[in-house]
């Protein structure tokens, strides 16, 4: 929901409102773009994201990457 507020209502408030007046049709196709764009990045780093999690938690070890969990959710 964050990407479609960011995708065009950012735009809208930006380009459409703001000084650079872009027509319905451009604020449309930029803003399709960029969802689109942020849905799939989203989409594939996903896996990669959840990979370098194991990975850290492997290299520290159990212990020590459920000790930094505690710390780090007490502030």
């Amino acid at each position: 929901m964050s990407q479609f507020v960011d995708s065009f209502v950012v735009l809208y408030i930006a380009f459409v409102l703001g000084p650079q007046r872009w027509s319905m049709e451009l604020f449309l196709a930029v803003g399709t773009v960029n969802y689109c764009y942020k849905a799939l990045m989203a989409v594939a780093l996903t896996p990669a994201i959840y990979a370098m999690r194991r990975g850290i938690e492997a290299y520290l070890g159990a212990h020590e990457a459920a000790h930094l969990k505690q710390r780090a959710q007490l502030g």
